[in-house]
């Protein structure tokens, strides 16, 4: 799970031996490196439904909170099948 835009490079993937899953509580995925989930079978989800509002920035809690729970639904929805806003 990342919440933030981490560097997800090759030689950190590799280390995550277990790794299936990775969603983001953004749209982009050019932090991850798409050709080694591809060849490893990790799926990568992004929220392409989150929208930032006004005020999102002066109510860190709250929006930590609204990132968190988009990350928990894809998650959910990973594990139910469903394969709405995989990116690989």
């Amino acid at each position: 799970m990342i919440l933030l835009n981490i560097l997800l490079e090759r030689n950190v993937l590799i280390e995550l031996e277990k790794l299936k899953m990775i969603s983001v509580a953004f749209t982009g995925v050019d932090h991850i490196d798409m050709d080694y989930c591809r060849e490893n079978d990790i799926t990568v989800r992004n929220s392409s439904h989150w929208l930032c509002h006004q005020g999102s920035f002066s109510r860190k809690r709250e929006a930590f909170q609204e990132r968190a729970e988009i990350v928990f639904a894809n998650i959910e929805k990973w594990l139910a099948g469903d394969p709405q806003n995989v990116m690989n």
